[in-house]
């Protein structure tokens, strides 16, 4: 049996999110953003917490369904190239 620490609660997922990607200014109202806390918000997917799993790894939900898999992808590879686009926070206060 494998534990972990991960939430299903929008706000927190966010946080989670942000923690996941410390060095890019992440937006709450990015479509990318938007379309994971979708999936979190229904618990079909959990973001986990960085402290404890500081190498993420996304985990499904009590709702996740084997036939969601491929737009559950769909929106965390979507996210994965937002975020890692923005520029580094670094060279904005530069």
């Amino acid at each position: 049996m494998a534990l972990s620490f991960a939430t299903c609660e929008r706000t927190r997922a966010f946080q989670f999110l942000e923690e996941f990607y410390p060095k890019r200014d992440i937006s709450s109202e990015a479509p990318e953003v938007i379309a994971v806390l979708d999936w979190v918000e229904k618990d079909v997917i959990r973001i986990p917490d960085p402290a404890f799993h500081p190498g993420g790894g996304i985990v499904t939900g009590k709702n996740y369904q084997n036939e969601q898999r491929d737009e559950v992808m769909k929106a965390l590879e979507a996210f994965h190239v937002y975020a890692t686009a923005l520029p580094k926070k670094e060279a904005q206060e530069a």
